[in-house]
């Protein structure tokens, strides 16, 4: 029962892909080096129609140390807030 309740989820979730409103998709993963290039391997196959929230991708370079943690963390809330899948 488990497994075909997945199953249609994950379908109706893929039923609904179009241009206009594509699926959101936070991945959840490690951040070491080895991850990344791990992350980068299983993200690029879904690139079309779904925008992708990759922590990864989060540039806080141009902050202040003490600023880095609290804005790391909202930039990480507003992904989780917007994605419709946990990857």
């Amino acid at each position: 029962m488990k497994y075909l309740s997945l199953v249609i989820l994950f379908c109706s979730c893929f039923s609904a892909i179009s241009e206009e409103q594509p699926i959101h998709v936070y991945l959840c993963a490690r951040l070491t080096e080895e991850a990344k290039g791990w992350n980068d391997l299983v993200t690029k196959e879904l690139n079309q129609g779904f925008h992708l929230f990759r922590p990864q991708d989060v540039d806080l370079s141009h902050l202040p140390a003490e600023e880095f943690d609290h804005q790391a963390y909202q930039e990480d809330m507003a992904g989780m807030k917007k994605s419709d899948l946990l990857l």
